[in-house]
């Protein structure tokens, strides 16, 4: 690699715990993210590898990824049906890669295996086509009473999961459940799928907050830890699994397992609900019947594009090195102006006034808020006897004002007399007579 191309983070993780919401070249880091993610859905290639840089050399290189396959879960999905095994792909190397490397960020940022793969996933992911997911559905209270889960149930019989379901598991989920993989092997509705997915996750999440966690019983998941291992989340991906082996269709179990094997990656109970999106691709992986999903699509269609990309992305990095000069400066200039320049000056006193809206009208708390107030009695009197003076001092002018002088004759000279603002003030006169007169009474229009 040039050494023009590579970058020194050092300086930055030393001060970063400073500002931690600031980063390489002090942008905040959320307008960054939301930023990058605006470019990633508008196809603008290059802004979009301008911020991912930014990210890469800010020590967010593990939370870059994580928010690549989020947004190929929410943005993507099914526009480009075999990326999630090239993603899996992708993800296990970059986690290897990491890993032989100690998480040391700084030879992360200058590692060139690590920049070009990332790049050539985001220029991916820039140009497939794009397909929102639905979100989860909104539900009400009335929601969870039996009488309206009695109107939802379709069903017609209870034993669509006999082979999964163990007799640990909770029993509050067994319907929901049931209903569930009838709508997802029988009538395929990708609404009324999500619809029971939803219906469990706010279940969740309301018992959680009164009672703790519905644990089930125990199911050995490979790179989870133990403690997870009860969660009900993983019922819902063998119901998903056992479906796609019914199909017999080896590309589409290929793909669910990629999806699968990604949700399980740093699984922390918190993703329970911020991984609802892997759960719901899932979903329309399976739902998606009338057109079918083409596998044979291909993952880039220009593989010519993502060489000159790879190519040019050493150039960014170069790039980068002026706005952190530029950022330092101004940070010295803050420094100077807060610590240096701010001390020379002197402090004034101010009065601490208490907030006395919210405080109720009692004589004792008068009597404290006054004595509160910073004011010297000297000064005080001195204020107050010029006040005074300087009243009686108008008062002797305005009575002297008042005095009748008499007027001296002036021979041989008119006043002068403006006639067009004597003119206007006719017309404003006539005006204001005509807005303002009385409504003549009725005597007048009788014979």
């Amino acid at each position: 690699m040039d050494p023009k191309c590579r970058v020194n983070i050092l300086e930055f993780l030393k001060h970063q715990h400073k500002d931690k919401q600031k980063t390489y070249s002090g942008y905040k880091r959320s307008q960054v993210w939301s930023s990058f993610q605006k470019e990633l859905l508008k196809k603008n290639i290059d802004q979009a590898l301008n911020w991912y840089v930014e990210l890469l050399v800010s020590a967010q290189s593990l939370q870059l990824f994580d928010k690549l396959i989020g947004f190929y879960m929410r943005e993507i999905n099914i526009a480009n049906p075999n990326l999630p095994s090239y993603l899996l792909s992708e993800y296990i190397l970059f986690t290897e890669t990491i890993n032989n490397l100690d998480c040391d960020h700084q030879i992360i940022a200058n590692h060139q295996v690590i920049r070009n793969h990332l790049c050539e996933i985001i220029s991916i992911l820039c140009l497939s086509n794009k397909q929102k997911i639905i979100k989860t559905i909104k539900l009400k209270k009335t929601e969870f009473t039996p009488i309206t889960i009695r109107q939802k149930i379709e069903a017609n019989r209870e034993t669509w999961f006999n082979n999964i379901w163990k007799k640990d598991d909770c029993q509050d989920f067994f319907i929901p459940l049931n209903e569930f993989t009838w709508h997802l092997s029988v009538t395929k509705n990708k609404s009324k799928a999500l619809y029971w997915i939803s219906w469990i996750l706010e279940w969740f999440k309301m018992c959680n907050k009164k009672s703790g966690d519905l644990e089930c019983s125990r199911r050995p998941i490979d790179g989870v830890s133990k403690k997870y291992w009860n969660s009900f989340v993983w019922i819902i991906w063998e119901i998903i699994i056992w479906e796609t082996k019914t199909r017999k269709n080896n590309k589409l179990l290929k793909q669910i397992r990629a999806i699968y094997s990604l949700y399980r990656y740093n699984f922390k109970k918190s993703n329970i609900t911020s991984r609802f999106n892997y759960i719901a691709t899932a979903i329309v992986f399976l739902t998606k019947t009338l057109p079918p999903i083409d596998f044979k699509l291909k993952i880039y269609s220009n593989y010519s594009i993502l060489v000159n990309i790879n190519c040019k992305i050493n150039a960014i990095f170069k790039k980068i090195g002026k706005n952190r000069t530029w950022f330092i400066k101004k940070k010295i200039q803050n420094d100077f102006y807060n610590n240096e320049f701010m001390k020379t000056i002197p402090k004034k006193k101010v009065a601490n006034f208490p907030n006395i809206l919210n405080i109720k009208k009692n004589k004792k708390l008068e009597e404290e808020i006054g004595k509160s107030i910073y004011l010297p009695g000297d000064v005080y009197k001195k204020a107050i006897e010029k006040i005074r003076e300087n009243k009686k001092v108008g008062l002797e002018y305005y009575e002297k004002k008042q005095e009748i002088i008499p007027t001296q004759k002036i021979e041989n000279k008119q006043p002068i007399i403006n006639t067009a603002r004597q003119e206007r003030e006719r017309q404003m006169l006539q005006l204001s007579n005509f807005l303002y007169k009385k409504k003549p009474s009725k005597w007048l229009f009788t014979k």
